[in-house]
């Protein structure tokens, strides 16, 4: 009698079959994983590009601005990126003499991001140039999107996370 080794045509098919079915009742949860890490990351650069703004101001004692672009100057949406620079005129321009101290590439095109403000001025206090808070908030692939992350910059400069109503709608 002579045995032979290796899979039939049958165990072949629901070996694919079985394997198709866990990759479909898998895959909507690898993509919510992805929406709330990439939202999580995202939310958290911004957050730390903040921190250092408002530290350069204070090391620096000068006033320090964050806002789209990524120039010299202020132009664009968040979602193209950001710069940050000395500005001590209010002119939203990287001011004679200095260099924007740091340049923040765009994100991902399919999400949206939306500010309260197109131009975050931290003092030489690190406290904020404006009377209120401002918002920033991070949606992964849609305006509504359940993933959606966001902080809050207080007018004493303090940065903390929102947790509640986060959305990018107008």
């Amino acid at each position: 009698m002579r045995r032979t080794s290796g899979f039939t045509l049958i165990e072949l098919m629901v070996t694919v079959a079985v394997s198709a079915i866990l990759l479909a009742v898998a895959a909507p949860s690898f993509t919510s994983l992805y929406n709330n890490t990439r939202a999580a990351s995202a939310i958290g650069n911004i957050e730390s590009s903040m921190a250092f703004a408002r530290s350069q101001a204070v090391n620096f004692g000068r006033k320090v601005s964050v806002c789209p672009g990524n120039g010299s100057s202020c132009s664009g949406s968040w979602n193209n990126g950001y710069i940050i620079f000395i500005d001590d005129n209010g002119d939203k321009t990287a001011d004679n003499g200095t260099e924007v101290l740091k340049r923040i590439q765009g994100f991902n095109s399919k999400d949206f991001i939306k500010a309260s403000s197109t131009l975050i001025t931290f003092g030489m206090d690190g406290m904020l140039s404006s009377t209120s808070s401002i918002s920033i908030h991070y949606c992964p692939s849609k305006k509504n999107s359940e993933y959606s992350k966001g902080i809050s910059i207080s007018p004493s400069g303090k940065i903390a996370a929102i947790n509640t109503d986060v959305n990018c709608n107008s």
